[in-house]
């Protein structure tokens, strides 16, 4: 199975798609559509430009992470688009190569946001894979999306939000 077009969506509105480089609610260096600069590829962070911090047009209270020479990297919406949907096809394949059952698309979806937000290796050693696999009733699903509700160590109430949102979406198929 691949993304649908409903999928990347709500993946970009779990997000959000922040045009400079900003350290994300659990310290990580992120860009863009919550792309952890350390993951990007070389050809990738080609792609980014770097401005001077004091250029940049700074989100609400999302402060930019500025480098050693005092410049940000930056990405345009376009190039954002692209590389999303170029790390989208390594979370396809590690839930299509991770999932036994046959999945319905709202379903793959809501794994697609998931493992997104806490990477491909949190995915597989999940024990909310494991029950997908099980076809575990819903409460034990929703149960498991819920318990990955921290980032850095601390409850994040963003977290809580979207594990719910990725929990109606995978048994209600509500984006």
């Amino acid at each position: 199975m691949i993304t649908s077009k409903q999928g990347i969506d709500f993946v970009i509105a779990e997000e959000g798609n922040i045009p400079y480089a900003y350290y994300c609610q659990a310290n990580v260096k992120t860009i863009g559509i919550g792309m952890v600069i350390k993951y990007l590829s070389k050809k990738q962070l080609a792609l980014l430009d770097r401005i001077d911090f004091n250029e940049v047009n700074q989100i609400g209270k999302i402060l930019p992470a500025i480098e050693d020479d005092n410049t940000v990297y930056t990405i345009s919406k376009d190039i954002c688009e692209l590389i999303l949907k170029e790390k989208l096809k390594t979370f396809e394949n590690a839930i299509n190569e991770n999932i036994s059952i046959e999945l319905k698309p709202h379903e793959f979806d809501a794994l697609i946001s998931f493992a997104f937000n806490v990477g491909i290796h949190n995915f597989k050693k999940s024990t909310l894979l494991k029950k997908v696999n099980d076809n575990a009733s819903a409460t034990e699903i929703m149960k498991w999306f819920y318990v990955w509700n921290k980032g850095g160590g601390e409850i994040l109430p963003v977290l809580i939000g979207r594990r719910k949102r990725e929990a109606k979406l995978f048994l209600e198929g509500i984006y």
